[in-house]
């Protein structure tokens, strides 16, 4: 049977005290929907994710963006292997405000996923 992945994006919310109370809150619920075959996540803000994937449980870390380039010089952006490097293993691709505000398109989504598969 296949399982059902349900990710909250936290967008540009929640300061790193903030994240660990509403992770320690809704951690209980998480074992409880993983019972039913749900993966319940979540998509902090960059400087939440070590925090939180140091608490550990079934609530799974995932990052809101990711560079298709493992470095170079590019203002702001997170790479795989920094991401690899506290333990997330996934990331948001393809969201519809990073196509608005920063005109992300499918030729660039498409090199995020190639980079995430490899």
């Amino acid at each position: 049977m296949k399982r059902k992945i349900l990710i909250g994006n936290w967008k540009m919310n929640k300061t790193m005290q903030q994240a660990i109370e509403f992770a320690n809150a809704v951690r209980e619920k998480a074992n409880e929907v993983e019972k039913k075959n749900i993966i319940l996540g979540i998509a902090p803000g960059f400087l939440c994710l070590p925090i939180l994937k140091k608490l550990g449980g079934s609530l799974l870390t995932f990052a809101q963006n990711v560079h298709y380039e493992e470095k170079g010089a590019f203002t702001g952006e997170v790479s795989i292997p920094m991401l690899e490097e506290i333990g997330v293993r996934g990331s948001l691709v393809g969201h519809s405000e990073r196509r608005q505000y920063f005109n992300e398109t499918n030729k660039t989504c498409n090199l995020k996923l190639k980079a995430l598969e490899a």
